[in-house]
């Protein structure tokens, strides 16, 4: 596949609405392609250490310079660009806390976006360093104008050096409010990077490979596209999983009435089929009329797209048959898309004609086996990770970091729950109880995994304390 057509498909074919899954002409349905949005972007990169790893495939550092590449090479002609690198220049095994998270550079200061510029100033640089998101994106922040513009995050795990991701792109958002924030979460969704595109009323998506990062970096430079194409696990401010009261709170105007077809619920809302199951959870948005007609995933996949495309972006579908090929969108969250093709037996030989996110991930009528807690080798000096009802944990190599003589009080369920005790005051005073939370059930590395483990000196505490990823190295 040619690098011009990986580059527009990053940018193809979705629909460009302020509401509703499509706009009207003459009252039919539409579909409005829409390119990368010719508005000053910054980009903050994540060079820390964690980027040297192969699973990409290949290091995640090539795939984000890649991406950052196609994603200047597809913007408008003299649309100012700017680039943020961070942990580029310290070693995150060598150096002090204090020189590591002073580790920001601006490589590339807001100028016309020249995509030979860019690669010259992505080529001398080396992974190496601490997570300082917080500072980088007030970096970022700091170059672009009080006009509408995109800041775009791109990172790999959780934040490592105050000041709190958070805070700093809600404070941003407070003083340029014309500037979006968004962020791609490379092989993670932690907590800090989805929380920077909500306080900064951008974006937020998953990249899981190359091809996806590439695509869905293009998808969140256009804030207002991106929102309204089928993320991974929902579309705007409908989420599969999310409750019908749920949607029609986040929703102004969305009904709550609609015909039904067994026990599902059918409501039809600005040209969008939404389905609901027995217990009125949202299990399918299909935009368009016939269902999924105008259906854009967040990577630009629609009606039209060549469907070896699709298998480039997701892999081999889970089922496939009849016309219709079904691929994981977010295993965690147990969705897919349901894609409809014609003109080959299999996709990967036809052109996409529907586009379904569902809940559908293909795997829920297989027998899965016992959980076990995040991945096998998780981080250097972890114990107890990649096996099921571990009786010690330790998240490093000292004695507040491990947890010990662990109960699980429930296992198996999407939660597990449990307490054990940590030496967190120091060697010879008493041992402190701990309370355990196992979530986000899915797939890693091949393991049906609790993939973030939360921990606290209560149960109370539980639900405010961070979630630790450790499935994602």
């Amino acid at each position: 596949m040619s690098r011009s057509w990986r580059m527009a498909a990053a940018v193809v074919a979705v629909l460009a609405l302020a509401a509703g899954c499509s706009r009207e002409s003459d009252g039919q349905a539409v579909r409005a392609d829409s390119a990368a949005a010719g508005i000053p972007t910054v980009v903050v990169l994540d060079a820390s250490d964690s980027m040297n790893t192969a699973d990409a495939p290949g290091p995640r550092w090539a795939a984000a310079k890649a991406a950052a590449q196609e994603l200047v090479s597809s913007l408008p002609p003299d649309t100012d660009f700017g680039l943020v690198v961070f942990g580029a220049q310290v070693s995150a095994k060598s150096a002090g806390r204090q020189a590591a998270c002073a580790d920001v550079q601006v490589v590339r200061p807001l100028g016309s976006a020249d995509a030979a510029e860019v690669t010259e100033a992505l080529d001398g640089l080396t992974p190496q360093g601490f997570t300082p998101i917080g500072t980088a994106l007030q970096e970022g922040a700091a170059l672009l104008p009080d006009t509408e513009s995109a800041l775009v995050l791109v990172s790999d795990g959780e934040s490592t050096c105050a000041p709190d991701p958070c805070e700093t792109a809600a404070s941003i958002r407070a003083a340029k409010p014309k500037t979006t924030i968004s962020a791609v979460g490379f092989r993670t969704d932690a907590d800090s990077l989805q929380c920077v595109a909500r306080d900064g009323g951008g974006v937020f998506v998953t990249a899981d490979n190359a091809e996806q990062l590439t695509a869905r970096l293009a998808a969140v430079q256009n804030a207002e596209v991106a929102d309204s194409r089928l993320a991974p696990t929902g579309r705007g401010d409908a989420k599969i999983g999310d409750t019908l009261d749920q949607v029609a709170a986040d929703n102004e105007g969305f009904p709550t009435s609609g015909r039904t077809e067994g026990d599902r619920l059918i409501i039809v809302w600005k040209d969008c089929t939404y389905t609901f199951d027995a217990d009125r959870t949202l299990i399918e948005i299909a935009p368009g009329d016939p269902a999924g007609a105008t259906g854009v995933t967040i990577d630009g996949v629609t009606a039209g797209t060549p469907g070896s495309r699709v298998v480039e972006l997701y892999g081999e579908p889970t089922t496939s048959g009849d016309g219709v090929a079904t691929f994981p969108a977010d295993e965690g969250a147990g969705t897919g898309y349901r894609i409809g093709y014609r003109g080959g037996d299999e996709i990967g030989d036809g052109t996409v004609t529907t586009v379904v996110l569902c809940r559908c991930a293909g795997d829920d009528s297989e027998d899965k086996p016992e959980p076990v807690l995040g991945r096998d080798q998780y981080i250097p000096y972890a114990v107890g990770f990649g096996a099921a009802r571990p009786a010690v944990i330790s998240f490093g190599s000292t004695a507040s970091s491990t947890i010990a003589r662990i109960t699980w009080d429930s296992w198996g369920g999407q939660t597990a729950t449990g307490t054990g005790v940590s030496q967190l005051n120091g060697v010879g005073n008493p041992l402190s109880t701990m309370s355990l939370k196992a979530s986000d059930l899915g797939w890693c590395d091949g393991a049906w995994t609790y993939r973030k483990v939360q921990t606290a000196t209560s149960e109370a505490r539980l639900d405010s304390s961070r979630k630790i990823d450790v499935c994602r190295a």
